[in-house]
């Protein structure tokens, strides 16, 4: 009977339980996770690619210095002054293992100096086909680039530069602006709703009018007592409604649950709406003197 059970059990099919954890280690073996692994797109960025190569010099830098030291020469020696070198490390022990690590450490000096004259008789040789070109052909390379970087349109676009530190003397106006809106929407509730057109026009007028206002510190004229000019402002009346938009949406993401559909809500979302504004008009500004 024994017999016939252990028969049975033998040939009996895993179960499906066995079946899938030995799937869920052979699918999170570290060799698989690694073969899944998908590059980020991000990682292509100049500024990421810039510091994965100072990574990469700063490595190559530490184990040169870790290879001179074991050798004992300097970072100037000459080819000659590496193989004596290593010729007196070999002659000091018979152990297999040191004289090994020796010519490793030896191999890969050379190894990364060839890698550095190659890169530099690269360049060399960049420069020798421009003189050659210069010499038959009368054409020079580096003026040809210098003619063709001035030919790119340099003009500022609308959102270059459009982010723009402020004063003190701008800031405060804006503390006093949107304090005072703010203020106001406290004081008397149910004038939250009448307000968002004033908040539309002062958010616009002020992206207009920032750069051109003469007394800036007058925060009871919005447009500093000049009149507006600029190709700048039909851009800014779009950019103010997306920025009117966006102070909704932030507001509302920022108001807790517990806040919502009570009688105070619309004061929470009015202070984080003009919160939102007062920055918008403190830092940005979409005039640049056209």
């Amino acid at each position: 009977i024994t017999l016939l059970v252990t028969s049975v059990v033998a040939f009996a099919p895993q179960s499906r339980t066995l079946r899938s954890n030995r799937l869920f280690s052979v699918a999170t073996s570290p060799r698989a996770v690694k073969s899944s692994a998908v590059k980020s797109p991000l990682d292509n960025l100049p500024w990421n690619v810039r510091k994965v190569e100072e990574r990469e010099a700063r490595r190559v830098r530490r184990e040169a210095a870790k290879l001179y030291r074991e050798l004992g020469i300097a970072e100037d020696s000459t080819y000659e002054e590496i193989m004596e070198q290593t010729s007196i490390l070999r002659s000091r022990t018979d152990d297999f293992k040191q004289h090994v690590r020796i010519d490793l450490a030896k191999d890969r000096i050379l190894e990364m100096r060839l890698t550095e004259r190659i890169a530099g008789l690269a360049k060399v040789s960049s420069d020798v086909m421009e003189q050659d070109s210069y010499e038959n052909d009368g054409v020079d390379e580096s003026r040809v680039r210098e003619m063709k970087k001035d030919d790119v349109d340099d003009r500022p676009s609308r959102w270059q530069g459009i982010v723009k530190k402020p004063d003190v003397v701008w800031r405060n106006r804006q503390f006093k602006v949107w304090g005072g809106m703010t203020l106001v929407g406290l004081l008397f509730p149910p004038a939250i709703e009448a307000l968002v057109v004033l908040q539309l026009m002062i958010l616009t007028a002020q992206l207009i009018y920032r750069g051109q206002i003469v007394d800036p510190g007058n925060m009871w004229s919005l447009s500093g007592g000049v009149k507006a000019k600029g190709s700048h402002r039909s851009y800014s009346w779009l950019l103010g409604l997306g920025i009117l938009l966006g102070g909704k949406i932030v507001s509302f993401s920022l108001t807790p649950p517990f806040a919502r559909g009570r009688r105070w809500t619309p004061v929470i979302n009015y202070t984080i709406e003009n919160a939102v504004y007062m920055y918008a008009n403190m830092f940005l500004q979409p005039y640049k003197g056209d």
